[in-house]
């Protein structure tokens, strides 16, 4: 199907149950840095701070966090603001070794995978209606077992839509109900749970085997 990405993603927003599970990725082919686009260009065209369940939300990127502040001090302002238990969140996470080494190091200074896996938590955390333009394939690929349980909790009960330019997507469509796939020629295909979709996919978003 093909039309005006307002009207479709307009619609699709509007007459969704938002209390149900229908977490969307969309596929933006051929952009290559979704991280650098400009976001307000994004809320025009998908009409997010104009639809009423988006209002408060804001895009989940690499500048989640702070980066001149120290790890300890940025989860502790979003412990607060979020009122979640911080302690308690990383032994569930099993990030305890991970934030005894790094809680006094600065986010600027740290590289280490981990760090992206505890800010998409909180970030998930803290919005119920999510808006993720951050490239999820290493994050989650790298989870421990108990972290991708509890990632897929949140998952399952929040409402996701997910901007990718990465064709590994596939690996993880299963987490996914709407799929829009939104061309360089600005044409847009939605797909919800059918067969089509995975002629598409097998068609054009082949992966490296």
């Amino acid at each position: 199907m093909k039309s005006g990405i307002s009207e479709i993603i307009n619609g699709m927003l509007l007459e969704r149950n938002f209390t149900l599970p229908g977490n969307t990725l969309i596929y933006l082919d051929g952009v290559k840095n979704i991280t650098k686009l400009n976001l307000s260009k994004f809320s025009i065209i998908f009409n997010f701070k104009k639809n009423p369940n988006f209002k408060k939300e804001e895009f989940f990127t690499n500048n989640f966090l702070l980066k001149r502040l120290t790890l300890r001090r940025n989860l502790e302002l979003l412990s607060d603001l979020y009122t979640f238990n911080l302690d308690r969140l990383i032994k569930d996470l099993e990030m305890q070794e991970f934030f005894t080494a790094f809680s006094n190091t600065k986010v600027i200074d740290i590289e280490n995978i981990q760090l992206s896996q505890i800010e998409l938590i909180i970030y998930m955390k803290a919005y119920k209606n999510c808006l993720i333009l951050k490239n999820l394939t290493e994050i989650i690929k790298s989870m421990s077992e108990q972290q991708l349980k509890y990632f897929e909790k949140l998952l399952s009960e929040r409402q996701v839509f997910y901007f990718t330019n990465n064709k590994s997507f596939i690996k993880f469509k299963n987490m996914f109900k709407y799929f829009v796939i939104y061309d360089k020629d600005k044409n847009l295909d939605v797909y919800i749970d059918d067969e089509n979709l995975e002629a598409f996919l097998n068609n054009r978003i082949k992966t490296e085997a």
